[in-house]
């Protein structure tokens, strides 16, 4: 029954996707400034990411009913579902880097445009201004990190322990 969810799931995320997507683009094409253009651009990038995302959870689900529908009929293949889950892995981890990073890209470009206006206004207030923008930094700094490690141990899963220890 798990198919059922991931294929409910994924039209949620498909029709989140294409509106979040659309609203982008309109605010890109029709934004009254280069600004607001440039802002659409990184929800965008987070629309189409969760927009893939949703088609790949449909096409998991869909994939799942067929594999206990052949398991059934006994004509269940180990290794094309073992490949099968592979790829949905990987697609999985892709989708989920575009998204973050497209934020991420995001969040420090307004930091760096958010500084330069308090550095350019260096009063008292300009100076608070500046100040408090560092704790956006580290909590950037910290998303940053801590998605380049979840990688680095995504993409060590699977592999033999012993082996990766002899090449060091």
């Amino acid at each position: 029954m798990d198919f059922y969810i991931d294929i409910f799931s994924g039209i949620g995320a498909t029709i989140s996707g294409i509106v979040f997507s659309i609203f982008s683009l309109i605010f890109i094409f029709k934004g009254e400034d280069i600004i607001v253009k440039i802002i659409g651009i990184p929800f965008l990038i987070c629309g189409l990411a969760v927009l893939i995302f949703g088609i790949s959870l449909i096409i998991k689900g869909t994939n799942t009913k067929k594999n206990l529908n052949d398991y059934v009929n006994d004509k269940l293949n180990k290794n094309k579902v073992e490949k099968s889950e592979k790829n949905f892995e990987k697609v999985e981890n892709i989708v989920n880097n575009i998204y973050i990073f497209g934020f991420l890209i995001f969040w420090f470009s307004f930091l760096v445009m958010f500084d330069i206006f308090a550095i350019e206004s260096w009063t008292v207030s300009g100076c608070s201004m500046f100040f408090f923008s560092l704790i956006f930094w580290a909590v950037g700094v910290y998303v940053l990190i801590k998605n380049i490690k979840r990688n680095r141990s995504n993409n060590l899963k699977g592999y033999d322990k012993d082996k990766i220890n002899s090449v060091k």
